[in-house]
């Protein structure tokens, strides 16, 4: 990945770093990162580079894990994270929100289209009745 998208890839990070900090409310999260990482898309199609979904997972992790450094590890925010980025740099994906009713725990994740889910462990997304599903 050049320089240039590596620098869009962290603005991404960073404005969802400091939209989470600012707001509790997961709508007006959601509107401002995804405002905001449309600019940046716009910035990758001039750039006219293609890159596959797993070396945008990989270098996302490696990114994600600097900005983030001294950020509660938080699966929403990096379901979050992953969901704008794969957007950005072209890759279709959903993000889904999962709750567990007995005993009560909800989880966050992102899948490509095909249904593989890329940043978590499969059998804690299973079973969870889904409350909310946004596909870009």
């Amino acid at each position: 990945m050049n320089l240039v998208d590596i620098r869009i890839m962290r603005k991404v990070l960073i404005t969802i770093k400091n939209n989470t900090k600012n707001s509790n409310n997961f709508s007006v999260i959601y509107k401002k990162c995804f405002d905001q990482s449309m600019k940046q898309a716009s910035k990758v199609l001039k750039t006219k580079n293609c890159y596959n979904l797993e070396d945008v997972t990989r270098i996302f992790t490696k990114y994600y894990n600097k900005v983030f450094a001294n950020h509660r590890n938080d699966c929403m925010i990096s379901s979050l994270s992953l969901h704008f980025v794969l957007y950005v740099f072209g890759h279709k994906n959903i993000l889904y929100v999962g709750v567990e009713r007995f005993p009560f725990s909800a989880h966050a994740w992102v899948e490509d289209l095909e249904g593989h889910i890329l940043n978590s462990e499969d059998y804690l997304c299973m079973n969870r009745n889904i409350v909310l599903k946004k596909r870009l």
